[in-house]
């Protein structure tokens, strides 16, 4: 369930950062922060509710944090992405069950453009593969 969940729920994202607006002085890291947006749900024609937290490690390597309220899950991590100041690009790694009850490890791409303002961004997932 959490595999198809991962694929299907980083189809169409929309975020925009509730605290982009009220920020008043610059963030070492522009996308840090809580965004909050919709997604394509597992179901055609459904929307489920997610939030990405994104922040910099102590070492100074963003990292992504993905939660779907809808369905009661949080925490998933992103397990690489990377950043170029307008294009955001993130990697989260899950297991697909197979028929044979065994799993096949799988990676879903998210990668989305940042609005200039840095406060909204949009795209789309890339492919799933193993």
């Amino acid at each position: 369930m959490k595999a198809i969940f991962l694929c299907a729920m980083l189809l169409g994202w929309a975020l925009r950062s509730p605290l982009a607006n009220a920020q008043s002085s610059p963030t070492p890291f522009p996308l840090a922060g809580d965004w909050e947006g919709t997604v394509e749900g597992q179901v055609k024609g459904t929307v489920e509710h997610a939030v990405l937290h994104m922040n910099l490690t102590p070492e100074g390597k963003m990292s992504a944090l993905l939660d779907n309220l809808d369905l009661k899950v949080s925490g998933v991590p992103a397990i690489g992405g990377s950043f170029d100041g307008t294009h955001l690009t993130l990697r989260f790694g899950y297991w697909k069950p197979k028929s044979s009850g065994d799993f096949e490890s799988r990676v879903a791409t998210y990668e989305a453009t940042v609005s200039e303002s840095g406060s909204d961004m949009t795209g789309l997932q890339a492919p799933c593969r193993s």
